[in-house]
Protein backbone atom coordinates (compact mmCIF):
# COMPACT_ATOMS: atom_id res chain seq x y z
CA UNK A 1 0.00 0.00 0.00
CA UNK A 2 1.29 3.26 -1.06
CA UNK A 3 2.77 5.10 2.15
CA UNK A 4 0.17 7.99 3.65
CA UNK A 5 1.58 10.61 6.28
CA UNK A 6 -0.20 14.17 7.60
CA UNK A 7 1.92 17.12 7.78
CA UNK A 8 0.68 17.68 11.33
CA UNK A 9 1.99 17.17 14.49
CA UNK A 10 5.81 15.85 13.50
CA UNK A 11 7.90 18.00 15.23
CA UNK A 12 6.39 16.69 18.85
CA UNK A 13 8.42 14.50 21.31
CA UNK A 14 5.28 12.77 22.95
CA UNK A 15 6.40 13.72 26.27
CA UNK A 16 2.69 14.61 27.98
CA UNK A 17 -0.67 12.75 27.65
CA UNK A 18 -2.02 15.10 25.38
CA UNK A 19 1.13 14.31 22.86
CA UNK A 20 1.05 10.93 23.49
CA UNK A 21 -2.94 10.83 22.20
CA UNK A 22 -2.25 12.96 19.36
CA UNK A 23 0.72 11.45 17.78
CA UNK A 24 -1.25 8.09 18.80
CA UNK A 25 -4.14 9.70 16.74
CA UNK A 26 -2.05 10.43 13.91
CA UNK A 27 -0.86 7.09 13.44
CA UNK A 28 -3.78 5.60 13.25
CA UNK A 29 -5.26 7.65 10.60
CA UNK A 30 -1.91 7.47 8.58
CA UNK A 31 -2.61 3.69 8.94
CA UNK A 32 -6.16 3.42 8.31
CA UNK A 33 -7.43 5.87 6.24
CA UNK A 34 -6.52 4.89 2.80
CA UNK A 35 -8.75 2.11 3.39
CA UNK A 36 -11.22 3.87 4.71
CA UNK A 37 -11.33 6.90 2.04
CA UNK A 38 -12.18 3.92 -0.38
CA UNK A 39 -15.01 2.50 1.18
CA UNK A 40 -16.44 6.17 1.69
CA UNK A 41 -15.91 6.72 -2.00
CA UNK A 42 -17.50 3.35 -3.07
CA UNK A 43 -20.62 4.32 -0.46
CA UNK A 44 -21.47 7.87 -1.51
CA UNK A 45 -18.28 10.37 -0.81
CA UNK A 46 -17.56 11.37 -3.88
CA UNK A 47 -16.53 14.11 -6.03
CA UNK A 48 -20.15 15.98 -5.82
CA UNK A 49 -19.72 16.48 -2.27
CA UNK A 50 -18.15 19.70 -2.06
CA UNK A 51 -18.77 20.42 1.27
CA UNK A 52 -18.19 18.48 4.45
CA UNK A 53 -18.79 19.00 7.85
CA UNK A 54 -16.58 16.92 10.27
CA UNK A 55 -18.59 16.86 13.44
CA UNK A 56 -16.49 16.27 16.62
CA UNK A 57 -13.05 16.88 14.52
CA UNK A 58 -10.29 17.05 17.24
CA UNK A 59 -7.00 17.70 16.33
CA UNK A 60 -8.07 17.46 12.72
CA UNK A 61 -6.40 14.60 11.73
CA UNK A 62 -9.22 13.47 9.53
CA UNK A 63 -9.72 16.68 8.57
CA UNK A 64 -6.10 17.04 7.27
CA UNK A 65 -6.39 13.34 5.51
CA UNK A 66 -9.75 14.19 3.55
CA UNK A 67 -7.77 17.44 1.53
CA UNK A 68 -5.08 15.54 0.73
CA UNK A 69 -7.51 13.73 -0.80
CA UNK A 70 -10.10 15.89 -1.95
CA UNK A 71 -7.75 19.57 -2.96
CA UNK A 72 -11.26 20.81 -3.91
CA UNK A 73 -13.19 19.37 -1.21
CA UNK A 74 -14.12 22.21 2.41
CA UNK A 75 -14.18 21.36 5.33
CA UNK A 76 -16.13 22.77 8.24
CA UNK A 77 -14.08 21.02 11.19
CA UNK A 78 -15.90 21.62 14.64
CA UNK A 79 -15.30 20.64 17.82
CA UNK A 80 -16.43 20.94 21.56
CA UNK A 81 -12.89 20.73 22.99
CA UNK A 82 -11.34 24.31 22.78
CA UNK A 83 -7.71 22.51 23.55
CA UNK A 84 -8.15 20.03 20.42
CA UNK A 85 -9.06 23.18 18.30
CA UNK A 86 -6.03 24.75 19.38
CA UNK A 87 -3.87 21.81 17.92
CA UNK A 88 -5.84 22.62 14.54
CA UNK A 89 -5.87 25.96 14.49
CA UNK A 90 -1.67 25.77 15.53
CA UNK A 91 -1.33 22.88 12.64
CA UNK A 92 -3.09 25.42 10.27
CA UNK A 93 -0.23 27.97 11.36
CA UNK A 94 2.60 25.75 10.20
CA UNK A 95 0.81 24.24 7.20
CA UNK A 96 -1.64 26.59 6.30
CA UNK A 97 -5.06 25.39 4.12
CA UNK A 98 -7.66 28.04 3.31
CA UNK A 99 -9.98 25.36 3.38
CA UNK A 100 -10.30 23.80 6.53
CA UNK A 101 -12.49 26.18 8.68
CA UNK A 102 -12.14 25.34 12.12
CA UNK A 103 -15.01 26.11 14.69
CA UNK A 104 -16.08 25.43 18.37
CA UNK A 105 -19.37 24.30 18.64
CA UNK A 106 -21.48 22.50 21.26
CA UNK A 107 -24.51 20.71 20.26
CA UNK A 108 -27.51 21.98 22.10
CA UNK A 109 -26.21 24.88 23.82
CA UNK A 110 -24.79 26.97 21.01
CA UNK A 111 -25.77 28.50 17.57
CA UNK A 112 -24.85 25.96 14.55
CA UNK A 113 -21.68 27.66 13.05
CA UNK A 114 -22.23 29.65 10.04
CA UNK A 115 -22.24 26.84 6.76
CA UNK A 116 -23.84 23.82 8.74
CA UNK A 117 -26.42 23.81 6.64
CA UNK A 118 -24.74 23.93 3.44
CA UNK A 119 -22.31 20.97 4.19
CA UNK A 120 -23.38 18.00 2.17
CA UNK A 121 -22.30 15.53 4.48
CA UNK A 122 -21.00 14.90 7.62
CA UNK A 123 -18.42 12.64 8.88
CA UNK A 124 -18.21 11.54 12.52
CA UNK A 125 -14.73 9.33 13.19
CA UNK A 126 -14.48 7.96 16.71
CA UNK A 127 -17.01 10.60 17.63
CA UNK A 128 -20.22 8.81 19.05
CA UNK A 129 -18.58 6.55 21.53
CA UNK A 130 -17.06 9.25 23.49
CA UNK A 131 -20.47 10.51 24.34
CA UNK A 132 -22.74 9.99 26.97
CA UNK A 133 -26.01 9.87 24.89
CA UNK A 134 -25.75 9.20 21.36
CA UNK A 135 -28.96 9.24 20.20
CA UNK A 136 -29.44 12.83 21.08
CA UNK A 137 -26.49 13.74 19.69
CA UNK A 138 -27.89 12.53 16.20
CA UNK A 139 -31.36 14.07 17.22
CA UNK A 140 -29.97 17.32 17.44
CA UNK A 141 -27.58 17.04 14.85
CA UNK A 142 -30.56 16.37 12.20
CA UNK A 143 -32.11 19.88 12.89
CA UNK A 144 -29.27 21.54 11.60
CA UNK A 145 -28.76 19.48 8.60
CA UNK A 146 -30.77 19.70 5.01
CA UNK A 147 -32.33 16.71 3.95
CA UNK A 148 -30.83 14.50 1.41
CA UNK A 149 -27.40 15.15 3.40
CA UNK A 150 -25.28 11.95 4.42
CA UNK A 151 -23.51 11.11 7.27
CA UNK A 152 -20.53 8.85 7.48
CA UNK A 153 -19.75 7.02 10.71
CA UNK A 154 -16.71 5.90 11.47
CA UNK A 155 -16.67 3.71 14.62
CA UNK A 156 -14.96 0.05 16.04
CA UNK A 157 -15.98 -2.74 18.21
CA UNK A 158 -13.00 -4.24 20.64
CA UNK A 159 -14.76 -7.43 20.50
CA UNK A 160 -14.47 -7.83 16.83
CA UNK A 161 -10.30 -8.03 17.27
CA UNK A 162 -8.68 -11.10 16.09
CA UNK A 163 -4.92 -12.54 15.71
CA UNK A 164 -3.27 -15.13 14.53
CA UNK A 165 -0.94 -16.36 16.25
CA UNK A 166 -3.01 -15.56 19.52
CA UNK A 167 -0.66 -13.66 21.58
CA UNK A 168 -1.47 -13.35 25.10
CA UNK A 169 0.21 -9.86 25.35
CA UNK A 170 -2.19 -8.48 22.77
CA UNK A 171 -4.90 -9.90 24.94
CA UNK A 172 -3.90 -8.11 28.05
CA UNK A 173 -3.38 -4.49 25.75
CA UNK A 174 -7.20 -5.06 24.91
CA UNK A 175 -8.28 -6.26 28.05
CA UNK A 176 -6.54 -2.82 29.65
CA UNK A 177 -8.38 -0.59 26.70
CA UNK A 178 -11.68 -1.83 28.32
CA UNK A 179 -10.88 -0.73 31.42
CA UNK A 180 -9.98 2.67 29.98
CA UNK A 181 -12.67 2.81 28.36
CA UNK A 182 -14.70 2.12 31.42
CA UNK A 183 -13.38 4.80 33.01
CA UNK A 184 -13.41 7.62 30.84
CA UNK A 185 -16.81 6.66 29.60
CA UNK A 186 -15.81 4.98 26.32
CA UNK A 187 -17.99 2.56 24.76
CA UNK A 188 -15.55 0.78 22.27
CA UNK A 189 -18.27 -1.69 20.62
CA UNK A 190 -20.19 1.35 19.22
CA UNK A 191 -19.68 0.38 16.07
CA UNK A 192 -22.86 -2.48 15.86
CA UNK A 193 -25.26 0.00 17.55
CA UNK A 194 -25.03 2.41 14.85
CA UNK A 195 -27.51 1.57 11.97
CA UNK A 196 -30.17 0.96 14.91
CA UNK A 197 -29.40 4.31 16.47
CA UNK A 198 -29.34 6.24 13.15
CA UNK A 199 -32.95 4.53 12.28
CA UNK A 200 -34.58 5.67 15.56
CA UNK A 201 -32.81 9.11 15.55
CA UNK A 202 -35.09 9.92 12.11
CA UNK A 203 -32.22 9.23 9.17
CA UNK A 204 -32.60 6.62 6.53
CA UNK A 205 -29.66 4.02 6.97
CA UNK A 206 -27.97 3.54 3.40
CA UNK A 207 -24.91 1.01 4.47
CA UNK A 208 -23.08 -0.69 6.71
CA UNK A 209 -19.73 -2.45 6.21
CA UNK A 210 -16.70 -3.76 8.48
CA UNK A 211 -13.33 -3.27 6.91
CA UNK A 212 -10.63 -5.27 7.87
CA UNK A 213 -7.21 -3.87 8.26
CA UNK A 214 -4.69 -6.78 8.25
CA UNK A 215 -0.77 -6.43 9.27
CA UNK A 216 -0.65 -7.99 5.45
CA UNK A 217 -2.16 -4.81 4.15
CA UNK A 218 -0.90 -2.58 6.43
CA UNK A 219 2.69 -3.72 6.85
CA UNK A 220 4.66 -4.56 10.22
CA UNK A 221 5.86 -1.05 11.04
CA UNK A 222 2.49 0.74 11.50
CA UNK A 223 1.01 -1.99 13.55
CA UNK A 224 4.64 -1.80 15.63
CA UNK A 225 4.04 1.98 16.42
CA UNK A 226 0.19 1.67 16.57
CA UNK A 227 0.99 -1.00 19.64
CA UNK A 228 3.73 1.16 21.13
CA UNK A 229 1.53 3.87 21.26
CA UNK A 230 -1.19 2.47 22.69
CA UNK A 231 0.57 1.15 25.72
CA UNK A 232 1.84 5.10 25.89
CA UNK A 233 -1.38 6.06 25.82
CA UNK A 234 -2.06 3.78 28.37
CA UNK A 235 0.18 4.71 30.77
CA UNK A 236 0.24 8.44 30.49
CA UNK A 237 -3.13 8.68 30.91
CA UNK A 238 -4.47 5.43 33.25
CA UNK A 239 -0.96 4.58 35.41
CA UNK A 240 -3.16 2.80 37.81
CA UNK A 241 -4.66 0.97 34.71
CA UNK A 242 -1.12 0.12 33.15
CA UNK A 243 1.96 1.65 34.90
CA UNK A 244 4.68 2.17 32.33
CA UNK A 245 6.73 -0.81 34.06
CA UNK A 246 4.10 -2.92 32.81
CA UNK A 247 4.15 -1.49 29.65
CA UNK A 248 7.79 -1.77 29.00
CA UNK A 249 7.41 -5.28 29.82
CA UNK A 250 4.34 -5.35 27.60
CA UNK A 251 6.40 -3.52 24.94
CA UNK A 252 9.09 -6.08 25.01
CA UNK A 253 6.95 -9.24 25.48
CA UNK A 254 5.77 -8.39 22.05
CA UNK A 255 8.62 -7.81 20.51
CA UNK A 256 9.35 -10.93 21.19
CA UNK A 257 6.36 -12.55 19.85
CA UNK A 258 6.45 -10.94 16.76
CA UNK A 259 10.09 -12.46 16.33
CA UNK A 260 8.93 -16.04 16.91
CA UNK A 261 6.66 -15.57 14.09
CA UNK A 262 7.25 -15.32 10.74
CA UNK A 263 3.55 -15.02 9.91
CA UNK A 264 1.50 -12.57 11.92
CA UNK A 265 -2.26 -11.67 10.96
CA UNK A 266 -4.63 -8.89 12.80
CA UNK A 267 -7.75 -8.69 11.98
CA UNK A 268 -8.28 -5.02 13.32
CA UNK A 269 -12.27 -3.90 12.17
CA UNK A 270 -14.00 -0.32 11.65
CA UNK A 271 -17.28 -0.30 11.08
CA UNK A 272 -18.81 1.90 8.59
CA UNK A 273 -22.43 3.34 8.29
CA UNK A 274 -23.87 5.79 5.93
CA UNK A 275 -27.07 7.36 6.71
CA UNK A 276 -29.56 10.11 4.97
CA UNK A 277 -31.44 13.04 6.62
CA UNK A 278 -34.69 11.73 5.43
Amino acid sequence: MKSFKLQHFDSLKAESAVEHWQKYLQSQVEAFFPEEYRLLKARGFDSKIKKVLDFGCGAGLFTRALRVMRKDLSVLAVDANEKMLESLWRSLVRYPDRKIMPKHWILGEEAAPQGVKDCQAVVLRYVLQHTKDPKSILINLRKHLKKGTLLFIIEEDDELYKMYPDIAVMRKLLSRFKKWGEKYGTNTTMGPLIPRLLSESGYKVQSCDVLCHTATNLGLKPLLDYYRLSLAILSSTAPDILSPKDAEDMNKDFLKAMKSNEEFFLFYPQIITVGKVS
